[in-house]
């Protein structure tokens, strides 16, 4: 009588094989899901910076602290809670893991934007934006660089306000320098073609250029000093008149991220126009506050302008580094403040 063949048993290697897919999940597939994650998480903690600092504030001037994944800066006027959660839901929509939680509250007349965003359980970014209440003035002081006559006066006013930096001078790069460390605002005093026969600076957006041109010059006069988030123009009255030329200067600022001050030498010019269909970030003057450099003159300027921003909330003043247009913002921005007034800088209110 032949023997029976005994069963073969595959316990054992169901056991082997199900010891192997845990051993083969907790040694490679999980640290790989966790290190996915946390580059996720880096990733998404880097692009939410990114959104805050240049697509909200776009001029790091306005940070007031930034240490450990905190900021508290000032909030530009064309934002608020509804805007933010806007933009951030729409930058960070390609981390579906992300969420973005935002609240309000009230601070000395202040309203105060507690922004948190947050991707696969971890918070990547927090901020307090803090907008004050009342009209804001911006004042542009045109012409740094040439001399380093007023550099006294960048620590001596201790109210806000902006120097525009003309590139490739003397003394350009050490009046951006201590405009920054005084807390100033910095923007390029970008030349620019005028209608007048005149001597013109070298590094000057000529009428008739092209897109390289506009794009090569603009970029090297940027650098020139320090890069900074924004620029008005110098002089100006015919470039800024043409079409195609406001058209490229503006879609290099869209690309970059800029910010363009018209300064109104023209009134003709069309360069808001152009800012607005390429999307660039812009404002323009209200009041030239020193064309007499006269006391009373240009007081009654800055009145004029602190009327302005009270009927509309803000308004630009553009003026020179000249010592009298110095002394008299010494004389009067303290007492404007008194009134409720708040100077700010230039990337607070474009638009």
């Amino acid at each position: 009588m032949a023997r029976k063949k005994k069963k073969q048993s595959f316990f054992p290697a169901l056991i082997f094989f199900a010891l192997a897919g845990a051993a083969l999940y907790y040694f490679y597939f999980l640290p790989l899901q966790h290190k996915r994650a946390a580059e996720e998480t880096h990733k998404a903690a880097a692009v939410s910076r990114d959104i805050l600092l240049k697509k909200v504030l776009i001029d790091p001037a306005l940070v007031i602290y930034d240490k450990g994944g905190f900021v508290r800066a000032k909030l530009p006027l064309r934002h608020d809670a509804g805007s933010l959660q806007s933009l951030f839901k729409k930058e960070l929509a390609v981390f579906p893991e992300a969420a973005v939680k935002l609240d309000e509250k009230r601070e000395n007349g202040a309203v105060i934007t507690m922004l948190s965003a947050v991707i696969n359980e971890t918070e990547v970014l927090k901020a307090e934006l803090i907008k004050k209440p009342g009209p804001k003035i911006v004042i542009i002081l045109d012409d740094w660089g040439y001399n380093t006559r007023d550099f006294a006066y960048l620590n001596s006013i201790k109210q806000t306000f902006n120097c525009a930096v003309l590139p490739d001078l003397k003394h350009s790069q050490k009046a951006a320098e201590l405009a920054r460390a005084s807390k100033k605002g910095v923007i390029l005093h970008l030349p620019m073609q005028p209608k007048a026969v005149m001597p013109m600076e070298k590094s000057t957006i000529m009428s008739g250029m092209n897109e390289n041109a506009v794009a090569s010059i603009t970029g090297k006069n940027f650098k020139s000093i320090g890069y900074p988030r924004g620029a008005n123009n110098h002089e100006g009255s015919m470039a800024t008149a043409d079409e195609k030329v406001m058209s490229y200067l503006m879609r290099y600022f869209a690309q970059n991220g800029l910010f363009f001050i018209d300064s109104r030498t023209a009134s003709n010019s069309a360069a808001i126009r152009e800012a607005k269909k390429a999307g660039a970030f812009s404002a323009q003057r209200d009041v030239f506050l020193d064309n007499e450099k006269n006391s009373e003159y240009i007081k009654g300027q800055i009145e004029q302008l602190a009327g302005l921003a009270k009927k509309k909330g803000y308004a630009v003043g553009i003026g020179h580094d000249f010592p009298a247009t110095l002394e008299v913002l010494a004389e009067l921005m303290p007492k404007l403040e008194a009134r409720g007034y708040e100077f700010v800088y230039a990337a607070e209110v474009v638009n």
